[in-house]
């Protein structure tokens, strides 16, 4: 320490004024391990990263798939529902009919028909004699959503049986 005109000052010190022996010492042993921690938490961190993403990429293809599904199966319910308002003698003329899946605000186009699908339409409608007996006939009445999505071709069928109402 220097007092120079009533105020003190500290000198720097420097490196060789201090004894080796209080310099701290890396054991030869251990010389990278620095290095070598540092390269596994890397590791580590990209192991965990990628676990995160792939998880990620996951469910959003497993949501994507899942409101594709809901969409069919909404637009089947609803087929149905109309059927049921429909004649009962108008039924047969439907076999073969294909029809749109609404998008999930009820608009068209919600989903893509398969390639090579001949009206271009996701759904479809069959109508069938299941059995009839005199007066009385049973529909069997096949509803069925074919599309393209998230998960290549997929396809949703409900199958009905529908007969004449009695009074």
């Amino acid at each position: 320490m220097h007092v120079r005109d009533g105020r003190r000052s500290i000198e720097p010190l420097e490196m060789d004024a201090v004894p080796t022996e209080s310099r701290p010492q890396t054991p030869a042993n251990e010389r990278g391990a620095i290095l070598l921690d540092l390269m596994m938490a890397c590791g580590v961190a990209l192991i965990v990263g990628g676990a995160l993403v792939t998880t990620s990429v996951r469910q959003s293809a497993h949501r994507a798939v899942n409101h594709e599904t809901t969409l069919a199966n909404n637009a089947i319910a609803d087929v149905f529902a109309r059927l049921r308002g429909l004649p009962f003698a108008d039924l047969p003329s439907l076999h073969g009919t294909g029809f749109d899946v609404p998008n999930h605000l009820g608009g068209p186009g919600g989903l893509t028909a398969q390639p090579g699908d001949p009206d271009g339409l996701p759904g479809e409608i069959q109508v069938a004699v299941y059995a009839s007996g005199g007066s009385t006939v049973l529909y069997r009445v096949t509803v069925t959503v074919a599309w393209r999505g998230a998960a290549g071709n997929r396809r949703e069928r409900v199958i009905g049986l529908i007969g004449e109402r009695r009074s």
